[in-house]
């Protein structure tokens, strides 16, 4: 059953055109000065190697070494089509991101004019298009993209399923979850928050236990579907070593009791990642939601909401957007109208992350499926307040539109979306010039350092441990970063080495926005940027084993 307050109507030219617009500047803000896009965080070299060793039999490994410790195998995989198809570079292991991020707005639209109409599809579409921590990870080379798309189809399919009840459905919302499970190890998230829409369903619809026995078995029919789908992933995660104890403890340290700080922190990084763009984006969905409803001569933009729009440019797109879910959930739970599974799910999912997220290692990039639920119901709250007897008023509309933009663009931005993030690369091709050619390297900490070290002739597949290199016959290269002075057992083995390790070279590196977030926290980032220093210079090595033995005798 759909809410019965939607009316699904067949997609005419002018909503096509307008999705077709919205797709266009989604891309636009994600391919924008791609040339200066590259690889800095530790987790893009893991999967820029596994897509490698998938796309190249010549390599010595089909995947980087503890892959399973980082994502299932959907966004290497298409990282490694990527490869066959553009040529093994970073780039095009960006591309993959780039295209279904772009993807990702669309897709929005297509599925929530099903649960909230046209208007509020639309609105949803344009907040995600604008997005700064979206446009931020669509120019990364990280699996989050990738997944929140994956998610939301799954997501789109559950909710068919369990309006149709029956076993085909089933078997085709398993698959999907499937998918999604597959790509990041929360995708079976989708089937709890299917658990969530069943039970909020009955129990505030008053639905009889009868009415949900079909609904239930076609659930058990998905979850069982998706737990074939991941059960290969699972028999190869416990063929490596450690198994999937050596899985589990690894995410274990991730983990953290300090709801309110992850609150604080995930909060802070939607403000220091908004732009004129995303602040402007509420504006523009009124605007195109209101033109909607004024052609269809159902209703107009109010002032009130206009005065939204400017609200939405100096607090920020997200934080807005947040309120107008709140108010859009309220409004459906005071509602005696059947509400669609599709919405339920939206309410799981803001429910169920609000709950988990703050519990996990507070990276922003876990938050993109909250996002997208958030912009569903936001646009769902936007539409129904454009609905009335009001005067359509689309000057004045532009005219405000205008004024938020202008706006937004005073308003001085804490992160640039389109910085140059080629760095690595930069230094990369430095320590070519500082050793001999083909020479191999141990590369201490710093994945993406070693692909592009990789692709410049210099053996570096392996993830090579400093224990491994005192058994050594020969001197070796060594460089290290910031990576191995977080990690102790690494900082404290280089000191160890000490004596017997040759400083060649400084290589000092400019870190991304993401990684800055990811190393500082969004509290400490911004000062970093405004003043940095050498923390994440690169130092060249030459190590010679030879000389620890001697030093031990």
């Amino acid at each position: 059953m759909f809410d019965a307050e939607v009316e699904v109507a067949p997609v005419r030219a002018r909503e096509a055109w307008w999705v077709a617009a919205l797709t266009v500047l989604a891309l636009g803000l994600r391919a924008w000065q791609l040339q200066h896009a590259g690889l800095s965080q530790f987790d893009e070299g893991v999967y820029a190697f596994s897509g490698l060793g998938l796309s190249d039999p010549t390599q010595p490994h089909r995947l980087f070494p503890d892959q399973e410790k980082f994502s299932p195998p959907v966004y290497f995989s298409l990282v490694a089509l990527s490869f066959l198809v553009f040529g093994a570079a970073d780039r095009s292991a960006i591309l993959v991101n780039v295209l279904l991020g772009t993807a990702t707005v669309p897709a929005v639209w297509w599925i929530a004019r099903r649960w909230v109409g046209a208007p509020a599809a639309l609105a949803a579409a344009l907040m995600l298009a604008t997005r700064g921590g979206h446009i931020l990870l669509s120019r990364s080379a990280l699996t989050d993209v990738t997944f929140a798309l994956v998610f939301l189809i799954a997501l789109g399919v559950v909710a068919v399923a369990l309006d149709r009840a029956d076993r085909t459905s089933g078997v085709l919302a398993g698959l999907a979850v499937g998918l999604a499970w597959n790509t990041k190890y929360h995708g079976w998230f989708a089937l709890v928050i299917a658990v969530l829409a069943i039970g909020a369903k009955w129990r505030i619809e008053r639905q009889s236990l009868d009415s949900l026995k079909p609904v239930i078995r076609t659930w058990i029919v998905m979850s069982v579907v998706a737990a074939a789908c991941y059960l290969p992933w699972t028999v190869f995660v416990n063929s490596q070593p450690g198994g999937s104890a050596g899985w589990a403890s690894y995410f274990a340290t991730m983990l953290r009791i300090d709801w309110f700080g992850g609150l604080a922190s995930y909060s802070r990084q939607f403000w220091l990642l908004e732009g004129p763009w995303s602040r402007s984006s509420i504006a523009l969905a009124i605007v195109i939601a209101g033109l909607w409803r004024a052609r269809a001569a159902q209703g107009g933009v109010s002032p009130r909401l206009l005065v939204l729009g400017l609200v939405g440019a100096l607090l920020g797109s997200e934080g807005t957007a947040v309120v107008l879910a709140v108010l859009a959930v309220v409004r459906r739970l005071r509602s005696r109208t059947p509400i669609a599974y599709g919405v339920w799910c939206m309410i799981a999912l803001v429910a169920l992350w609000v709950v988990m997220a703050p519990l996990y290692q507070p990276y922003f990039r876990l938050m993109v499926p909250f996002s997208i639920a958030t912009f569903i119901l936001a646009g769902d709250e936007l539409a129904y307040r454009l609905r009335g007897p009001a005067e359509p008023r689309p000057l004045l509309a532009m005219g405000v539109l205008g004024a938020a933009v202008s706006i937004a663009i005073l308003i001085p931005r804490h992160t640039q979306w389109w910085r140059d993030n080629r760095s690595l690369a930069m230094v990369a091709a430095g320590v070519d010039r500082s050793i001999p050619a083909g020479a191999p390297i141990a590369v201490i900490g710093e994945p993406p350092l070693a692909f592009y070290l990789h692709l410049l002739g210099h053996a570096a597949f392996d993830r090579v441990t400093l224990k491994e290199l005192d058994g050594g016959a020969v001197p070796v290269y060594v460089i290290a970063g910031r990576y191995a002075q977080a990690a102790r057992s690494l900082r404290d083995g280089l000191r160890e080495r000490a004596s017997v390790l040759d400083t060649l070279g400084r290589f000092p590196m400019v870190p991304s926005d993401l990684r800055l977030l990811d190393d500082y926290g969004p509290f400490r980032a911004p000062a970093y940027r405004a003043h940095p220093d050498s923390s994440y210079d690169l130092v060249l090595f030459r190590y010679d084993p030879a000389r620890r033995v001697v030093d031990r005798r």
